[in-house]
């Protein structure tokens, strides 16, 4: 949801992509991608509010022919900007 959680993700060296912060669970869901974009990595927080928006978004995406892939936090942490 924040781009400091995006760039410890460190996406943007392995894949050429530009974070964007959409700042809250409502924002994620809601999030409007511009039309050149091909391709999102959804980097989400894995609590109840934080995965069904991301539901929500993926199913979204991929019904305008989006590759979406999604990135849950790993060992078992509910956000990114915790992970060590």
């Amino acid at each position: 949801e924040s781009v400091f959680a995006a760039m410890r993700l460190d996406l943007a060296q392995e894949t050429a992509a530009v974070p964007w912060a959409a700042i809250s669970a409502s924002g994620l869901e809601s999030l409007a991608i511009p039309e050149h974009v091909k391709r999102v990595i959804v980097a989400y927080d894995k609590d109840k509010a934080g995965i069904h928006a991301t539901n929500r978004l993926t199913a979204r995406l991929r019904s305008s022919a989006l590759q979406v892939d999604t990135v849950a936090p790993s060992n078992g942490r509910k956000d990114h900007a915790d992970e060590d």
